[in-house]
């Protein structure tokens, strides 16, 4: 399991790319779950 909360907020796109891409990989291999609570209201924006 990949727990992160409140990380990607504070990440640039390309940083949030990056981390996908990076969490896609480690759960591809070895199996299991991403949970994050971050998120964007956009209309509060």
């Amino acid at each position: 399991m990949i727990l992160c909360e409140g990380l990607l907020t504070h990440l640039t796109l390309g940083q949030k790319q990056l981390v996908c891409v990076n969490i896609y990989e480690m759960l591809h291999c070895y199996g299991g779950v991403w949970i994050t609570s971050d998120f964007i209201d956009i209309g509060s924006c």
